[in-house]
């Protein structure tokens, strides 16, 4: 895989895949900084992700994204539970009763489990949180490059 979006945002693309079963994977990017491989076993079968994002300026050069920064200013009100204790809505979401979705992006993964589109990062807590609409604007005029091998 090698696909440029020279006006599309990496803070906004996923990669989803679907093995020779029907079962689909989703959201099957790493980040190249980590070096992430992800194996889901189907049917006996083995399915390797190496795929990866990278930031490009607006003139299509990869950027050096370097260390993640946490933005913003609001944090999830944690009552003095641990991060195990914690429980935090899917918004309608969940698989099955009692799911949780501590993240912002396991938020989006039931979303995208479901196929409803994700629209209103500023009504869920946990994307407020983690400042994930200041990622997008930050990555305003950027583009993005997905490259690597799925198998």
């Amino acid at each position: 895989i090698d696909v440029t979006f020279p006006e599309l945002a990496c803070a906004v693309i996923s990669l989803d895949a679907m093995d020779i079963s029907g079962e689909q994977h989703l959201d099957v990017v790493g980040t190249p900084r980590l070096i992430l491989c992800f194996l889901w076993l189907c049917h006996g079968k083995q399915i390797v992700s190496n795929v990866f994002k990278r930031r490009l300026d607006a003139n299509g050069d990869p950027k050096d994204v370097g260390v993640k920064a946490k933005h913003g200013h609001e944090e999830i009100e944690l009552h003095n539970e641990t991060q195990e204790d914690l429980c935090l809505s899917c918004y309608g979401a969940e698989e099955n009763p009692g799911d949780c979705c501590n993240t912002c992006d396991q938020v989006r993964d039931a979303y995208r489990r479901k196929g409803w589109a994700f629209t209103n990062a500023d009504g869920i807590s946990q994307c407020k949180a983690e400042g994930y609409m200041q990622q997008i604007r930050d990555q305003d005029g950027e583009g993005c490059n997905v490259y690597g091998i799925l198998e």
